[in-house]
């Protein structure tokens, strides 16, 4: 999957989004690649920054779509006097996914993709990649995106991404299972 294919359906799925919220969702979103499926959908590097995970690769992706006059970008002066960068979407025509990739896009942005810049930024801390780099914000410091995963063996990841995806329905029809339920029903504890 092309990186500027996430970041243009992201700021498609919410036009006016800012771009700290952008890297975030792009994050959130191979993260839960990775836990449901092992693997990272886009090419992104990312980093813990000072705001949260941050990537060249999302940046220069905001950086094309802007010159091929995919989206546009906007300088926004919030109610606290703070200068912010809004996305909207000039296309219409969204990239396609794989229908896997497609069900998780649609469950990040329906869980993440409302939440104002503090409230994903303290979700975002709160993962496990995040947690494991101890580093200092400016040491910029590599991310991994498997740290979650440690502990668990093949069969019971397998066993988890089968729970997490029959529960989409659920989780569409309100009845949200959190993780910490989730592996207490498969008998695990953290």
């Amino acid at each position: 999957m092309e990186t500027e294919d996430l970041v243009l359906r992201i700021i498609q799925a919410r036009p006016g989004i800012p771009k700290t919220i952008v890297f975030k969702l792009c994050y959130l979103f191979d993260l839960a690649c990775v836990e449901l499926s092992g693997s990272q959908r886009s090419s992104s590097r990312y980093i813990r920054y000072n705001c949260g995970p941050y990537s060249d690769t999302i940046q220069q992706a905001l950086t094309n779509l802007e010159k091929s006059n995919k989206i546009e970008i906007k300088d926004h002066v919030t109610l606290k006097g703070n200068s912010s960068f809004l996305h909207n979407p000039v296309v219409t025509t969204k990239p396609e996914f794989p229908r896997g990739d497609e069900e998780i896009l649609s469950y990040v942005m329906d869980r993440f993709g409302r939440l104002n810049t503090e409230q994903i930024e303290e979700f975002v801390y709160r993962t496990a990649p995040m947690k494991a780099t101890k580093a200092k914000p400016w040491q910029r410091k590599p991310l991994d995106l498997e740290a979650g995963r440690a502990g668990y063996s093949e069969s019971e990841r397998r066993e988890i991404a089968r729970m997490a995806l029959k529960s989409w329905a659920d989780f569409k029809a309100g009845r949200v299972m959190s993780s910490e339920d989730l592996l207490a029903k498969l008998g695990h504890s953290r």
